[in-house]
């Protein structure tokens, strides 16, 4: 299952960023952000593996979404995300 739970548009760099959320309960869900100019993809960036929960995967995603996070720094702040949920048990 793969679902886009939001896009940010950037008119000033004509760049579009797209927000996914993929996965399923047996493999994990993970995130994707994908960059485009147009119908032209210029970067696109897929974390697996995020967590085994699709609401939290949701929610991070969206928040990636509201920080308008590029692809080139999802592998950092999915780092981040998840040794602050292993620190948080």
């Amino acid at each position: 299952m793969k679902k886009k739970v939001g896009s940010v548009l950037l008119p000033k760099k004509s760049v579009t960023l797209h927000y996914y959320v993929f996965g399923n309960k047996e493999g994990g869900f993970g995130v994707q952000i994908v960059q485009c100019c147009g119908e032209q993809v210029l970067q696109n960036e897929i974390r697996s593996n995020l967590t085994r929960d699709w609401l939290s995967a949701r929610k991070f995603a969206h928040s990636l979404a509201k920080g308008v996070v590029f692809p080139d720094n999802l592998s950092e702040i999915c780092e981040d995300y998840q040794f602050e949920m292993l620190i948080g048990d």
